[in-house]
């Protein structure tokens, strides 16, 4: 199971200083999921570019089909999320994915 899950600050609604912690709380908190379950890892996280009139974070991370460590860090970003006056966390998963094999032509 592939969760991706996005915070952003496009509103301008948190100075410098409270977006850099609200992003590295949840760079713990996904640094303490991944820790707690065996089958859980990272496979992106990525932000937008630093002169981009916007700020954005986007983390994809593998976690086993357990609901238990999904639930919890939903539960836990909805907390952050208020803490940091946010109207929300941008939240998917992929329960499959696809592999495209190349064509033999060029395009």
């Amino acid at each position: 199971m592939i969760i991706t899950f996005a915070i952003g600050n496009t509103d301008d609604k948190l100075p410098q200083r409270e977006w850099s912690a609200f992003v590295g709380q949840v760079h713990a908190l996904v640094d303490l999921v991944v820790h707690n379950h065996d089958d859980a890892n990272v496979q992106f996280m990525g932000y937008s570019a630093p002169g981009a009139p916007w700020q954005n974070a986007l983390w994809a991370i593998q976690m086993p089909d357990d609901t238990d460590g999904r639930e919890a860090l939903r539960a836990r970003l909805k907390v952050l999320a208020g803490r940091y006056r946010q109207d929300a966390v941008a939240w998917w998963e992929a329960p499959t994915a696809e592999m495209l094999t190349p064509f033999g032509g060029v395009m």
